[in-house]
């Protein structure tokens, strides 16, 4: 789950980033989002949003399913965000640095 929440991030990243950059500068678009028009753009856009936003719903379900199943038991939430994934032990979170997908351990 947590690849596929950074996959969805990254492309929504690059969607955007891309297609902001071809309209600025005139750049040709990338090979993968040539031919596609605004319209298409945008839409794909959208349905990155909405898987993100699953994600989300999902991220929250979990947290309550934790309370239930351990009462009695204060979670500590802080910086328990749906784009957020753990490795090596540590909490990632992924966000943006120059136009690009970067990530910061917390």
């Amino acid at each position: 789950m947590k690849e596929a929440r950074r996959k969805l991030a990254e492309e929504k990243v690059n969607l955007e980033a891309s297609h902001c950059d071809a309209s600025r500068a005139g750049l040709n678009e990338p090979e993968d989002l040539r031919g596609l028009s605004r319209y298409a753009l945008v839409d794909r856009i959208a349905e990155l949003e909405n898987g993100l936003a699953s994600s989300a719903r999902q991220s929250d379900n979990v947290v309550d399913q934790l309370e239930v199943v351990n009462p009695g038991v204060e979670l500590c939430v802080e910086g328990i965000h749906f784009l957020n994934f753990v490795e090596g032990g540590m909490m990632v979170t992924p966000h943006e640095e120059d136009g690009t997908l970067a990530y910061t351990t917390l």
